[in-house]
């Protein structure tokens, strides 16, 4: 079973950079302001907000295991922009650099003002520190 829901968070992952790809490519830009036809975008959302609910169905029944599922599970949910997401995201690349984990992750202070979550990028890492114990400035690789 872990084997098949590793697969499936790889392919969820594959998928949504694919589809992110395809719609930046037919937009031309990565700016829902700056495109004409904004429907790719909205159906793209939806999308990311299914794949997130069963990312988040899999960490609430603890069925990540594999070093690379907590990585895909991060990826997956912070495209569906809530703070809870991203502590939880945070969470689990803790968990994948316990693991032996070394890809890329990290967050470029425009998607903290981009998110407009009311707090600057320093209020929400103490936040997240306080709750999975460590800042998350350690576990961002760029």
């Amino acid at each position: 079973m872990q084997k098949i829901i590793s697969k499936l968070l790889r392919n969820l992952h594959e998928y949504d950079q694919k589809r992110r790809r395809e719609i930046i490519k037919q937009a031309k830009t990565t700016k829902l302001n700056e495109t004409k036809d904004k429907l790719p975008f909205y159906s793209f959302k939806g999308e990311c907000e299914e794949r997130a609910r069963i990312v988040l169905f899999l960490i609430k029944n603890n069925a990540l295991k594999a070093r690379d599922d907590y990585y895909y599970a991060a990826a997956i949910i912070t495209n569906v922009g809530s703070l809870e997401n991203l502590y939880l995201a945070y969470k689990s690349i803790k968990k994948y650099r316990q693991l032996g984990g070394k890809k890329k992750w990290g967050f470029y202070d425009g998607y903290f003002t981009r998110q407009s979550w009311g707090m600057t990028k320093d209020e929400i890492y103490k936040k997240i520190k306080k709750r999975i114990g460590v800042n998350p400035d350690k576990l961002n690789k760029f």
